[in-house]
């Protein structure tokens, strides 16, 4: 499981976004037309680097799930179920009152 103290949670900013789109490029998840703009994300660190990211497109207070993806090396820690738990907070946090997976 994941030691807490060794991972950050925290919203993405514009210098996140070559890991994160990196990290999705890797795991086969689409990741051209990922901006903050369009999509708010929450990504997880650990020694300051991008091991996990999370992001939701908003429709008033509706939510789309855009790409949840975890670093081989962190798979099976733990770090995806509190990627998404991250996440539902986030979106409540946003107004958003149902969340959307295609």
């Amino acid at each position: 499981m994941v030691n807490r103290q060794q991972i950050e949670w925290r919203r993405c900013v514009e210098q996140d976004l070559p890991a994160v789109r990196d990290l999705l490029k890797k795991s086969d998840l689409p990741y051209q037309d990922i901006s903050l703009e369009k999509i708010s994300f929450i990504v997880a660190l650990a020694d300051k680097k991008i091991i996990g990211c999370i992001g939701v497109e908003h429709y008033g207070k509706h939510g789309l799930l855009r790409s949840m993806a975890v670093r081989n090396s962190w798979k099976n820690k733990g770090v995806g179920s509190s990627l998404l738990n991250h996440f539902l907070r986030h979106c409540h946090q946003i107004g958003i009152e149902q969340v959307h997976l295609l």
